[in-house]
C-alpha cells in the first residue's frame, strides 16, 4: 500500500519556472538547464522503481515516497539512498 504518494520534485519545478524567466542568452542558462536535465533523469528513475513496487503485496507492504529519515543525533540520513523506504513483514 502507498502511504505516501510521489510527487514531482520542488527543484524539478523551480528550475523550469526560472529557465522560462531568463533569456536564453544567460550565462547561466545551459548551466540550469543541464541541472534540470539531471533532476529530471533521477525523478524518471523513481518513477520507473514504482513499476517494481507494484508487484509487493498491497496489503502486507508498505511504501513512503519521498520520505527524509533522521537519526538519533538529528543528522538527516542521505535521502539518495532512502527515496523509497518500506515496510514489509517480508523484508
Amino acid at each position: 500500500m502507498i502511504l505516501k504518494e510521489r510527487t514531482v520534485p520542488l527543484v524539478i519545478k523551480k528550475l523550469e519556472a526560472l529557465l522560462r524567466r531568463l533569456p536564453s542568452d544567460h550565462p547561466q542558462w545551459s548551466r540550469i538547464e543541464e541541472d534540470l536535465f539531471k533532476y529530471k533523469a533521477g525523478y524518471q528513475g523513481e518513477k520507473a522503481l514504482d513499476y517494481h513496487l507494484s508487484f509487493f503485496p498491497k496489503e502486507r507492504s508498505f511504501i513512503l515516497h519521498d520520505v527524509r529519515l533522521v537519526d538519533d543525533f538529528k543528522h538527516f540520513l542521505n535521502r539518495y539512498d532512502y527515496n523509497n523506504p518500506m515496510c514489509t513483514n517480508h523484508y
